[in-house]
């Protein structure tokens, strides 16, 4: 195959032939690679594979996980590489799993069973979160709890436990029952 440039040129009769294979993945280095038989896979250089990769044989239709052995001179002098049989770790190890529950619930991982729960609920499409039971905040920073509008600290706790309200530069609507915190001073709405 003649170099034109930086760019390979085909030859007339290989431009009409069809598909034309420009490398096979079986001599690529780090390729997830398909054999036909462990015997092909074996007989290949060492130095077409890395350690870790993944090949499928098909007569056994199974997976391997190469290691390279690189030679170190002393004991060994070419470079080899092994084979052990692979699988995708299960569900039940904490890396995956299906989730269950009902739509909008937090799923959990408790003691390795994986799904949600109908007391902590979360919907998307409103952003309304759903948490019936105990909650427990623990914080060590100054505001271990914090509401917020938008920039403006609504309302806090403190690390000395203290419960501290915004200052708000405008006065809200009365509301029954309300109460809000402004320019030093405390304000309660009454009906």
């Amino acid at each position: 195959m003649p170099l034109a440039g930086d760019q390979f040129e085909l030859n007339p009769s290989a431009k009409t032939a069809g598909n034309i294979a420009m490398a096979d993945v079986k001599l690529i280095k780090g390729a997830f690679k398909y054999y036909a038989t462990a015997n092909e896979m074996n007989s290949l250089d060492p130095a077409l594979f890395s350690t870790g990769q993944i090949l499928w044989v098909e007569d056994s239709g199974s997976l391997y996980q190469a290691t390279v052995t690189l030679a170190d001179y002393i004991t060994t002098f070419s470079d080899s590489v092994s084979f052990s049989p692979f699988s995708f770790p299960s569900s039940g190890s904490g890396g995956g799993g299906t989730p269950g529950g009902s739509s909008g619930e937090i799923q959990f991982n408790d003691g390795s069973s994986f799904g949600g729960d109908p007391r902590f609920i979360f919907a998307k499409s409103t952003g309304l979160a759903q948490l019936s039971g105990s909650l427990q905040i623990t914080g060590s920073t100054d505001n271990i709890f914090l509401i917020k509008s938008g920039s403006i600290d609504l309302l806090r706790v403190s690390s000395s436990g203290a419960i501290v309200f915004g200052d708000l530069q405008h006065t809200p609507p009365p509301v029954a029952g309300g109460f809000f915190y402004s320019s030093s001073a405390f304000y309660v709405g009454v009906e």
